[in-house]
């Protein structure tokens, strides 16, 4: 049996994460390395919090809010989209090792962001998938069949975005820095 194919265009707004704790224990305080390494899953400092929150009057418009499962871009994400429900997708998290990209539980998660806790969906996953791009195409893109177009916020971390860049540091990615990439995708 054949299956129907079709083509949509999909903009990408990659956004990185506003300024973590992590951010700021690794770049000022001594053995900060290895501190932030030891933080589980750090939430935003009062500096992260207002940057995401200011972003939000000049943020994209955007069919859908995905974000990664670490509490620091979920809580930018509800920041900058404060009336959009935003849904945690996988495979989009740091790319390194430490407790700082180890998740803290999902319940704990919504009743730290309590104010948001409406707008914050865990994506429930029928299979396992081996990259974003396929869970992308299999679970959110068909939500949109019969559109052309669709633009999508993704809130993720420096590591993943310089790798989705090709760029040569992390430090080419400012925190609450907004990268778009243009794609068309087959389904």
């Amino acid at each position: 049996m054949k299956m129907n194919i079709y083509k949509m265009r999909v903009k990408m707004y990659y956004v990185r994460h506003g300024e973590s704790k992590a951010n700021v224990m690794q770049h000022e305080k001594c053995m900060g390395g290895l501190i932030h390494l030891l933080m589980l899953d750090p939430d935003l400092t009062e500096k992260g919090k207002k940057a995401s929150s200011e972003s939000a009057e000049s943020a994209p418009k955007v069919d859908i809010v995905l974000t990664s499962e670490l509490l620091r871009a979920i809580h930018t994400a509800v920041r900058t989209y404060p009336k959009k429900m935003v849904h945690i997708v996988p495979h989009v998290k740091e790319l390194g090792y430490g407790l700082d990209n180890v998740p803290v539980d999902y319940e704990y998660q919504k009743s730290y962001l309590d104010e948001y806790k409406h707008y914050i969906v865990r994506e429930k996953k029928e299979k396992e998938y081996k990259t974003f791009m396929e869970y992308f195409k299999e679970e959110i893109v068909p939500r949109f069949k019969g559109r052309e177009e669709i633009s999508v916020a993704l809130f993720t971390h420096s590591r993943f975005m310089r790798r989705a860049f090709k760029l040569k540091t992390m430090g080419e990615i400012n925190n609450n820095e907004v990268k778009v990439r243009e794609m068309i995708v087959k389904v």
